[in-house]
């Protein structure tokens, strides 16, 4: 089924809807048998999948294992056995994802889909992308607008009876002339809705909302502009017990311009505290710099400098060193673009992989290390010798990339992931671990090699030395890969050329309180895609004005 509609006509909500009342409708089926046969809906977003390059069933698994209950060796068999009989999907966004590749995707669910599949999108935008490809066997459904009656009894039934003068007179406008610019713009549930946030008795501004009846609202693009701008207003008034904002209306209306002209040119509704350093090459660039500057570089040549003072005698600690880098950097590619936190079940095929990886490499260098020492002493002394300092090294080595590797998962969590701020609470909680680990098994790596070859004098020396080297390395891998020292760089970058907050996450929590953004995980979104819309048009408008509009070349992660 396709269900289509305007911008603000439900869509996402009728969607809601008809999950609730279909699973209600199951549960309510006596028979356990007819129960089992009637499938579970499933809401998902379009956004992310790539028709081009993944088939729909592939993209589909992915997105159902990461359920809790479909992880793990058989969790991908298990959702495609879902996806056959037992799942109804309800891809919401077709309008969101590039427009090249809106009628690829309508192919790729005409041919390629094996589940019941309800598909959202406003209505040009499917209109357009049929023209291509057809949704071959779909039945499509519009979204009526609301009646004048409908819309009387939305506008009315919240409030107390009699209502207001203001409210009566607005309901009689719009039962009595339905062609008018008002009772057009009311028939719409987004615009309704807004009334009762903005004006009052529910609403915060002092206006009465009979002021949408004046003469300078004879045109529906007037009211609904107006609207949008009192929507941002309202939310910021002071209400009954709540401190007032502490943001002035101009940098309000400055910040959410920026975010949401970021948004637009990223074709996007979805955005984060670590992406949107990249809305400006300036500030990305800006971003990479400071930390490595500061942070990164100095701590890699403390602990490049550490090194050299031991490897007078410790020759493959030099080599395995090179080899570790290499390896961390393979293992550690996927936290590229997510932050790091902790969490999971350390029994993962990531620890696995890591440890035996270090067993194999530790035993390369203990056959090498064997074959250089056997030369001098003995081959069966040099073989002993290499492998037992070079196997326990590798297993420290190993459990300490696996660890890695898993903490490099987990920001890709889809299911019950963390909100944006637990997200960066969570990155800034790997510090302390990261500084354990690398501390502990830089003492054992260096300490055991150390003792080996001097004795155990020189091996306590040489485990606090491999401390100090384990420490510095921490705090470069970290600050390496920390999406949060590069979103406060890239914020610092925002606050001086477009005078947004420097705390800017302090600042999207407080928009989501005050009901402008929500959060979907560790994603932002504008609780309604129109308000971004209409937010990110003066920003396009007035980049040749000096204003706060960003550079066209814009990339989001």
């Amino acid at each position: 089924m396709i269900l289509v509609g305007p911008p603000g006509a439900g869509k996402s909500s009728a969607a809601v809807l008809l999950q609730l009342d279909a699973l209600q409708y199951r549960e309510s089926t006596s028979d356990a048998e007819a129960r089992r046969r009637i499938p579970v809906p499933v809401i998902l977003t379009l956004h992310g999948w790539d028709p081009e390059t993944t088939p729909v069933v592939d993209w589909l698994v992915g997105r159902l294992t990461l359920v809790p209950l479909l992880r793990g060796r058989a969790g991908a068999r298990h959702a495609r056995a879902l996806l056959e009989r037992h799942v109804t999907v309800i891809l919401d966004g077709l309008d969101e994802i590039p427009e090249n590749l809106r009628p690829i995707a309508l192919r790729a669910l005409s041919e390629q889909a094996t589940c019941r599949v309800i598909l959202l999108s406003r209505t040009e935008e499917m209109a357009d992308a049929a023209r291509q490809h057809l949704f071959v066997g779909a039945v499509a459904v519009r979204l009526k607008p609301l009646t004048p009656a409908a819309t009387v009894r939305y506008l009315l039934g919240p409030l107390p009876s009699p209502a207001p003068s203001a409210w009566r007179s607005i309901a009689e406008t719009v039962k009595d002339n339905r062609s008018g610019a008002l009772a057009s713009v009311l028939s719409s549930p987004l615009w309704v809705s807004l009334l009762h946030d903005i004006y009052p008795p529910l609403g915060n501004l002092d206006a009465t909302v009979d002021e949408l009846l004046g003469d300078r609202f004879t045109d529906p693009r007037a009211i609904t502009q107006h609207l949008l701008e009192k929507a941002v207003a309202a939310a910021y008034t002071t209400r009954p017990g709540q401190k007032p904002s502490r943001y002035s209306p101009a940098t309000v209306r400055r910040t959410l311009g920026v975010i949401a002209g970021g948004l637009h040119r990223d074709r996007t509704r979805d955005f984060t505290w670590w992406g949107m350093t990249a809305w400006s090459p300036w500030s990305g660039r800006l971003a990479s710099a400071i930390p490595l500057a500061l942070l990164t570089i100095p701590a890699a040549l403390t602990a490049a400098a550490l090194i050299t003072a031991l490897a007078g005698d410790l020759f493959w600690v030099t080599l395995g060193s090179a080899a570790g880098i290499g390896i961390a950097i393979k293992f550690l590619a996927p936290a590229a673009r997510y932050p790091l936190t902790l969490g999971g079940s350390f029994r993962s095929r990531n620890l696995r992989r890591g440890v035996l990886l270090g067993l194999s490499l530790g035993l390369g260098f203990g056959v090498g290390a064997g074959s250089q020492g056997g030369f001098a002493g003995g081959f069966a002394t040099g073989y002993a010798g290499g492998l037992a300092v070079c196997l326990p090294v590798g297993l420290v080595g190993g459990l300490t990339v696996g660890l890695l590797d898993h903490l490099a998962q987990q920001g890709r969590n889809d299911v019950n992931p963390p909100t944006p701020v637990n997200l960066w609470r969570a990155e800034l909680a790997t510090v302390p671990l990261l500084l354990v680990t690398f501390t502990l098994a830089g003492a054992l790596v260096f300490g055991l090699i150390g003792g080996v070859i001097g004795g155990i004098g020189s091996g306590l020396e040489e485990a606090v030395m491999g401390a100090l080297i384990g420490a510095a390395i921490a705090v470069a891998v970290w600050t390496a890969l920390s999406k949060t020292i590069r979103a406060a760089c890239g914020q610092l970058y925002l606050t001086v050329r477009y005078r947004t907050p420097f705390r800017l996450l302090r600042f999207l929590e407080d928009a989501r309180q005050r009901h402008i953004l929500r959060t979907v995980g560790p994603v932002y979104q504008f609780r309604h895609a129109t308000l971004q819309d209409h937010l990110a048009a003066p920003s396009s408008r007035r980049g040749a004005e000096g204003g706060y509009a960003l550079p066209v070349r814009t990339r989001c992660p």
